[in-house]
């Protein structure tokens, strides 16, 4: 049976708020949401808040909309924390981005890497169209890891992620501390961040580190098992 145990929520408005215990209002919650957006109330052309439960934990899903942008924000009901967030820029519609060819394409995605397509194995790619822009899906490998990028006609990286070919090496019952599993998690994807959350699991009987991490515009993936070993790593464009 796969169980899961949250280890660490980093909610920078739920702190300076002062709610560590005690239950949490309505009108609280969309404070808290509206604190950790910047915004005021009058800001906000509409504001939505629900109670809802996940696991028997009561939480306020509370949505923000303003002219240019969303909020979404997962507020527990009970600690006033921020467990789930998530944000999307509304903008008029460009004018059409200049295209590039297929090659181009591939060329991004294995730059991004670090790669040239000598050194890699298994390479393969297929274009696709996603809301009339074409997407190239490159796939490859190089050593014991497997890559994998959607890579937009613009040029633009969409989404990028590995993850290891081979099982885990190392002892099943190694475990670490929420800070080793953060410290690990932002190396692994070069820094500081502006929201991070990690979560201990089980998989197979090995302790496993499922972080999530939000920077600018880019939101992370990043798997982690018990004797500190990155899994994989995935980014994706919070607009797409």
């Amino acid at each position: 049976m796969k169980t899961t145990r949250r280890l660490m929520v980093l909610g920078v408005a739920a702190l300076s708020a002062g709610l560590v215990f005690g239950a949490v209002t309505q009108d609280e919650a969309v404070s808290i949401a509206l604190s950790d957006a910047g915004l005021a109330r009058e800001d906000a052309h509409r504001v939505h808040v629900h109670r809802d439960y996940d696991d028997g934990r009561e939480e306020f899903e509370v949505d923000i909309h303003t002219a240019g942008a969303e909020w979404e924000y997962t507020i527990d009901a009970e600690t006033g924390h921020i467990v789930g967030y998530d944000y999307e820029e509304r903008k008029g519609p460009p004018a059409p981005p200049a295209s590039i060819d297929r090659k181009a394409m591939e060329e991004i995605a294995l730059s991004d890497a670090g790669f040239k397509r000598p050194d890699v194995s298994g390479f393969r790619s297929e274009l696709d169209r996603d809301d009339g822009m074409e997407i190239l899906d490159v796939k490859f490998n190089k050593d014991n890891r497997k890559y994998e990028y959607d890579v937009a006609s613009t040029g633009e990286i969409l989404k990028a992620e590995w993850e290891l070919r081979r099982e885990p090496w190392g002892r099943s019952d190694a475990r670490l501390t929420e800070e080793e599993a953060e410290r690990i998690a932002l190396e692994a994807i070069g820094g500081d961040t502006d929201r991070f959350v990690v979560w201990e699991d089980r998989d197979d009987g090995r302790f496993v580190y499922e972080c999530e991490a939000a920077r600018g515009e880019w939101r992370y993936e990043i798997d982690i098992d018990g004797t500190g070993e990155v899994l994989s790593v995935k980014r994706s464009l919070s607009r797409w």
